[in-house]
């Protein structure tokens, strides 16, 4: 049968249903006969439409991650050639083979079944390192530390818990510097680490590579983090030193984009990349998708996971050789009087799964400049749970 013969079989087949949970089916593609079915605004079906029988298709490993870089929500993968199917379950990784009625009746419980993404993360037992504290916050995890390659160990901790389903999270960072000098392969890295799969890593293993082969200047975890997949895009925020975001490392597991724009009310104001909705240039387009951010607000999709992190240096500047922490005035007219940037602020913690927190003593001009740092954030944008006023 035709593409289009059998993208009607199923729209009849599925039509009634796909006003439940906002579920909607289109045409992807013709040319590759694919067809997608969304659910709650987000791409989580993708059916393969083919002329011989599903029997005789591979769905390789390699077909479902490519889907799974462009599609990040994606649970199943279907062939179908309009008499029978065979359908991938991306959770389960299970194959199954179904006659028309059978497949359809499936993707009809799928539609029907309410979904929710609980994207807050919680990490047991990883306060209890040295120099490592988590605090609870609206049901998802604070965790600080003071020297920033920690959030390598963080990123680890939540690959290493299952919570995300298989999906690789965002991160969104403050910082002063980029973090993302060459780090090596990723087969160097995990020579480094002791294995040959990251999947074979202990907690000891992978925090002693941490501690003793990641730069100890902490200017290359970001690099790794790409490299070792721990992180799908990036975005740094407020970066003022080094210049060597365009020469991050990409894994072969997936695709990684990094990007680096000005502090938040340069960048969210009228000519700003997150600002000015008429500039169609490809770099903001691509930082406006990644932080799901269009037209001045939060998309209402489900939120894609991402940790939100932060480099107290970001708000720390240079006086006569010294560094110091931003003026408490200084921080409200730029982070808190500013309602668009602290709108933004607010939601972007409330959107995050997990927050980590870098003191960063040493580059923020010692312990004092970098509690006044902590202490700013503390008051203004979470309600005081770091610590007592």
């Amino acid at each position: 049968m035709e593409f289009l013969t059998i993208y009607n079989i199923l729209c009849q087949r599925l039509i009634t249903y796909t006003q439940i949970n906002g579920a909607n089916m289109f045409r992807i593609s013709d040319s590759e006969g694919l067809i997608g079915i969304k659910k709650q605004g987000v791409l989580t079906v993708v059916i393969k439409i083919v002329s011989i029988p599903p029997q005789n298709q591979d769905i390789s490993v390699g077909i479902v991650r490519t889907l799974k870089c462009r599609f990040p929500y994606l649970r199943f993968f279907a062939v179908c050639d309009g008499v029978t199917a065979m359908l991938y379950d991306l959770k389960s990784k299970c194959c199954r083979d179904f006659d028309i009625d059978g497949f359809t009746s499936c993707l009809r419980s799928y539609i029907c079944e309410k979904s929710y993404y609980n994207t807050a993360l919680s990490l047991q037992g990883v306060g209890n390192r040295n120099n490592v504290e988590t605090i609870s916050f609206h049901g998802k995890d604070i965790v600080l530390f003071d020297d920033h390659r920690t959030t390598l160990d963080i990123l680890f901790e939540i690959y290493k818990s299952g919570q995300m389903e298989g999906l690789v999270p965002n991160l969104i960072t403050f910082d002063y510097h980029e973090d993302c000098c060459d780090a090596g392969t990723r087969e160097r890295l995990l020579q480094k680490i002791g294995v040959t799969d990251l999947s074979e890593a202990t907690d000891r293993q992978f925090w002693n590579f941490v501690e003793f082969d990641v730069c100890g200047n902490d200017d290359t975890w970001i690099s790794a983090a790409m490299t070792l997949n721990l992180v799908r895009d990036v975005v740094i925020i407020g970066q003022e030193a080094n210049n060597n975001v365009d020469n991050h490392a990409n894994s072969e597991e997936s695709e990684h984009r990094l990007f680096s724009i000005s502090h938040l009310p340069a960048s969210i104001g009228n000519r700003g990349c997150l600002g000015d909705n008429v500039i169609s240039e490809p770099y903001y387009s691509q930082i406006r998708d990644t932080m799901q951010f269009h037209h001045d607000s939060f998309d209402d999709n489900l939120v894609y996971p991402f940790v939100l992190d932060f480099d107290l240096d970001c708000f720390s500047t240079d006086v006569l050789n010294h560094k110091r922490a931003w003026p408490e005035d200084i921080f409200y007219q730029e982070y808190v009087k500013n309602e668009k940037v602290y709108l933004f602020m607010k939601q972007l913690i409330y959107r995050s799964s997990l927050i980590t927190i870098s003191r960063e003593p040493g580059c923020c001009g010692g312990f004092g400049e970098s509690h006044k740092i902590l202490s700013l954030l503390n008051k203004y944008f979470f309600e005081g749970c770091l610590f007592d006023m």
